[in-house]
């Protein structure tokens, strides 16, 4: 709610606001031609989203990702160490390091990364990787095992998610790299109470173990998809990609 409400304040469908202050001359207090852009010349969030069919697929990657991981994370987890895996209270808090460890070290390998010729591909692909080792996690029998599932599932996640939303940033034009970063924001904090009730439900009548394959299969076969479209493989590669949401602004 409070997202939704800061996109509503920004005017989500009203254009993207001023253009800058043009200089003047003191004598005739005229604009001497720079930033003479008018507010009506761009194009408003609304208009992005339908134009950019890249930009609807990243929403939709984030969104059911984002379904899935406040069940996962909130409810499968804990119901899992304190059930099937007896860990307890202190094997539930090694679960959850081993994802943030996980994460942290996936991020600083793909900090130090080279730059990737088709970072969407690579992406969908630590992503695709990252729901096998989720699906394993409540069967291979201990707490142990389920923590280097976590991490490799961390890893993945983290490596993924860095390479991915810095080609959506590159690609994404200045003048509306907020509103967008909003807009999948809204996607993936937004959807996060559904997600929890979700993972309620599901625990509630089949058990904890159920929800990680389910849940990597939904994120898997999303993914999947958005790859069957050329322009989201080419997203973010070298010299393409930027031009089609650029040349709007």
């Amino acid at each position: 709610l409070p997202i939704s409400l800061t996109l509503v304040g920004v005017r989500l469908i009203g254009p993207l606001g001023h253009a800058p202050p043009a200089d003047t001359d003191p004598d005739t207090d005229t604009p001497t031609g720079v930033g003479t852009k008018t507010a009506a010349d761009a194009p408003t969030l609304w208009q992005v989203i339908r134009s950019e069919r890249v930009l609807r697929l990243i929403f939709a990657i984030t969104l059911v990702a984002n379904l899935t991981s406040g069940g996962l994370s909130e409810v499968s987890l804990p119901a899992l160490a304190h059930g099937p895996l007896h860990a307890g209270s202190a094997g539930y808090g090694a679960l959850v390091a081993s994802i943030g460890a996980g994460a942290l070290i996936g991020t600083i390998l793909a900090g130090q990364a080279p730059s990737f010729r088709r970072p969407a591909v690579v992406g969908c692909c630590g992503f695709v990787t990252q729901c096998a080792f989720e699906a394993l996690v409540p069967y291979l029998g201990g707490t142990v095992a389920a923590a280097a599932m976590l991490a490799c599932f961390g890893l993945l996640n983290g490596f993924s998610n860095v390479v991915t939303i810095t080609a959506f940033q590159r690609w994404a034009p200045p003048a509306m790299l907020g509103r967008l970063m909003g807009f999948l924001m809204l996607g993936s904090l937004g959807i996060f109470p559904v997600s929890v009730l979700a993972g309620g439900a599901v625990v509630h009548s089949f058990g904890p173990a159920i929800f990680f394959p389910l849940s990597g299969a939904m994120v898997a076969a999303t993914v999947l998809f958005s790859l069957v479209f050329r322009d989201w493989r080419q997203f973010g590669a070298r010299e393409i990609g930027r031009a089609s949401c650029r040349e709007r602004v």
